[in-house]
């Protein structure tokens, strides 16, 4: 039977042992090594080595993926926030439209009024004066009408925005369950490691 001798990969100490063990523990420092033999030559790994590697790796790859997932969430959440806010837009702004409008009656109203105030003073009162602002009240009715916004498309919004911020409640719920299990996801393997012997 032969012998090998080499050194322990834990203490640099010389290590020898029958070819034919699988297993073999160092004299001086008692780390238990699992021997390996491939094409003539000879591997020592360190038991439970593997198995800490292995946890490690599911750990890193683990945490590697709920940080993925959680960017992955808070950039939805940002794209379905900017969406709500288009449709919020869509909805406010006939309004506001049809107050530009009037508002832009009120001011051709006094524009009208100073001009035949001021330059067509014989004009004030008469005839041509209030068929001018006839003219300027009926061309603002109907831009003020074309401005109304359109029932079905408000109803569409309304219920396109109620489907986006029922979504959005989703992923935030989703976004805070996947912040809640990264710290526990973390202790479990902190104490996982104190727990493993040395």
């Amino acid at each position: 039977m032969e012998i090998i001798k080499t050194k322990c990969p834990a203490c640099e100490w010389p290590l020898e042992f029958p070819e034919d063990f699988d297993n073999v523990t160092c004299n001086t420092c008692g780390t238990a090594f699992r021997v390996r033999h491939y094409k003539g030559n000879v591997n020592l790994a360190v038991i439970g080595e593997d198995r800490k590697n292995a946890a490690e790796l599911a750990e890193a790859e683990t945490r590697a993926t709920m940080a993925a997932r959680l960017a992955e969430v808070t950039e939805d959440i940002e794209k379905v926030r900017e969406e709500i806010e288009v449709l919020k837009s869509n909805e406010q702004i006939a309004p506001l439209q049809i107050g530009c409008a009037f508002f832009g009656m009120f001011g051709f109203l006094l524009l009208l009024l100073a001009l035949f105030a001021t330059v067509a003073k014989n004009y004030f009162g008469g005839w041509l004066f209030y068929l001018s602002i006839i003219t300027v009240i009926l061309l603002s009715l109907l831009r003020m009408r074309r401005k109304l916004p359109d029932p079905q498309k408000l109803d569409y919004y309304r219920r396109e925005r109620a489907t986006l911020e029922a979504a959005c409640a989703q992923l935030e719920a989703e976004k805070a369950q996947v912040e809640k299990l990264q710290p526990e996801v973390f202790a479990s393997s902190v104490d996982a490691k104190v727990s493993e012997p040395e």
